[in-house]
């Protein structure tokens, strides 16, 4: 009997850190191929072919066999957010998607994807069945300014709010939604 292969979505796939795990999702694993149906959300602004995913951000995926699907996503629309799960019934979710540029001055740009596109996706999580695992991606940010010498742990101290800018503000609220 052959195995159903495990579905994923990424949010922000075409991101730097999306593309790096897409191609470790795909890789052989004991010299089998991956078993994963993977749908790559990409920003709706951007735009995106069926046949090369990848293509607006640099990268067409290489040869993925259609393990990989390319799909419009706003994060900001929880509607959007909703059917996309409905429709590709995601048993994993990578959520990738962030406004992440230290330079950038949108405060409720960076609120409203990073915080409000997060609560959007962990309530339409809950909403569907079975209700898919969720990955939260954040950054070390959150923790200030560290020691070199002694890194960061999860049961440090957050950064002072508005000490270390707009993007480590966000994802430290966007922590609070889960």
């Amino acid at each position: 009997m052959q195995q159903e292969p495990t579905r994923i979505l990424i949010t922000g796939a075409n991101g730097f850190v999306g593309r790096h795990l897409i191609a470790a999702l795909l890789a052989p694993l004991d010299g089998e191929q991956a078993k994963v149906q993977i749908t790559a959300a990409l920003h709706a602004a951007l735009p995106v072919s069926k046949t090369e995913p990848f293509g607006a951000a640099g990268w067409n995926g290489g040869s993925v066999g259609g393990q990989v699907t390319g799909a419009a996503l706003d994060i900001r629309d929880p509607d959007a957010v909703l059917s996309m799960l409905v429709e590709h019934r995601p048993q994993q979710i990578y959520h990738l998607a962030a406004r992440a540029s230290g330079a950038d001055a949108d405060r409720q740009a960076v609120q409203e994807v990073n915080v409000l596109g997060t609560r959007h996706l962990l309530e339409s999580a809950r909403s569907v069945s079975p209700s898919p695992r969720v990955l939260l991606v954040s950054t070390g940010y959150v923790y200030g300014s560290t020691d070199p010498g002694r890194p960061a742990r999860e049961g440090d101290s957050l950064a002072a709010p508005g000490r270390f800018g707009l993007y480590a503000d966000s994802k430290i609220a966007m922590e609070a939604e889960a």
